[in-house]
């Protein structure tokens, strides 16, 4: 049976977790390139996932194994990619910084 306190409890839980990732995702761009950001904003589903089996136990299926291993290396991969990339520009500035001075 629903009654009023249990609807506006959920209403406020759903209003409250989607503001409350909004801010983290805005603080987050604040330190960290937005490419970053969304690469393991995409990871959502995987932590959830962990976070929610203890209340709500679902079968994983072979499909939701693959799924999720596909988005961990795809993540990994472009972290990585971004990193090299991102490391080669700060040396490629600071050599041309020091031949400058």
């Amino acid at each position: 049976m629903l009654n009023l306190s249990s609807v506006s409890l959920t209403a406020i839980a759903a209003l409250m977790t989607g503001f409350l990732g909004t801010l983290f995702l805005y603080e987050a761009l604040k330190r960290i390139r937005f490419s970053v950001a969304n690469v393991m904003r995409a990871t959502s589903p995987i932590i959830l996932a962990f976070v929610s089996y203890p209340f709500f136990p679902v079968k994983l299926t072979t499909l939701n194994i693959f799924g999720a291993v596909i988005l961990i290396l795809s993540v990994l991969i472009i972290g990585v990619v971004d990193f090299k990339k991102h490391s080669t520009l700060n040396k490629k500035n600071s050599d041309e910084t020091a031949l400058e001075s």
